[in-house]
């Protein structure tokens, strides 16, 4: 992983160890930024409703399986390969995933948008 680590779109896969279930997840920040802000969000107690930070209070985050599965040229690509994995793999009703995938950067900006007004 660590030669893909600094690319800005990826698809990355956490794998918990004991479960053998997965999450899939996206970034145009980089693996390592993403990372640490999972941690972060953990930390702050955001784990209400959410399967991997719930995952998280049983399973220490730092034994977890990390891997950048795919590196994108733009979000729309990243995106639809995320969407893919999580829909092939089934991780929203066997895995972290809460929803199919491709939405989470609008999610957030809704959320943003939401607590700031």
């Amino acid at each position: 992983m660590s030669k893909h680590i600094y690319h800005k779109n990826v698809v990355y896969k956490l794998t918990c160890t004991p479960t053998n279930k997965s999450y899939y997840g996206i970034t145009t920040l980089g693996f390592g930024k993403r990372w640490k802000a999972h941690l972060q969000d953990f930390h702050k107690g955001f784990y209400n409703h959410r399967p991997l930070y719930e995952a998280f209070l049983k399973y220490n985050p730092e034994h977890w399986e990390k891997e950048i599965i795919f590196v994108g040229f733009d979000e729309y690509i990243i995106k639809r390969v995320e969407m893919l994995m999580i829909s092939n793999n089934n991780t929203v009703d066997h895995g972290y995933n809460v929803h199919r995938g491709g939405v989470g950067f609008d999610l957030l900006k809704n959320e943003f948008t939401k607590f700031i007004s």
